[in-house]
């Protein structure tokens, strides 16, 4: 049995993107319905902080950009189209993580916490880029 939980941990942690900063805030949930829950209202602060710094980035953006010919998209429209694709791209990379455990009790684990974390990273990412 023990082997079977360390095999599952190890499972978990390659199937979660990687994450150089603090340890993931749900880790020591107890059971998946609370892991679950803890990483869905860590999505929601993560979701919330992606909106606000983004509207901040596109404004700045958008007061700098002109269109110049030749150049191809102006910054503002680049980081929109971006931020669609980099949507889409994550949903379904979630997804596709979470499929290590199709069917079984770890599959709405890892979703959710792979949304959550990898909405953090992107409201990091856009925070950097807005402070260079």
């Amino acid at each position: 049995m023990r082997h079977l939980i360390a095999v599952f941990g190890l499972m978990l942690l390659a199937a979660l993107p990687a994450r150089a900063e603090s340890e993931w805030v749900c880790d020591n949930a107890p059971d998946n319905a609370t892991h679950v829950a803890c990483a869905d209202r860590e999505l929601k602060k993560s979701d919330a902080e992606l909106n606000r710094v983004y509207q901040n980035l596109m404004r700045t953006l958008s007061a700098d950009s002109k269109p110049i010919n030749g150049y191809g998209t102006d910054p503002a429209t680049a980081l929109r189209e971006s931020q669609q694709a980099w949507i889409v791209f994550r949903d379904k990379n979630c997804h596709w993580k979470a499929t290590s455990f199709y069917g079984g009790s770890g599959q709405s684990v890892i979703g959710v916490s792979c949304l959550a974390i990898a909405t953090r990273e992107r409201v990091k990412e856009l925070n950097d880029f807005s402070q260079e």
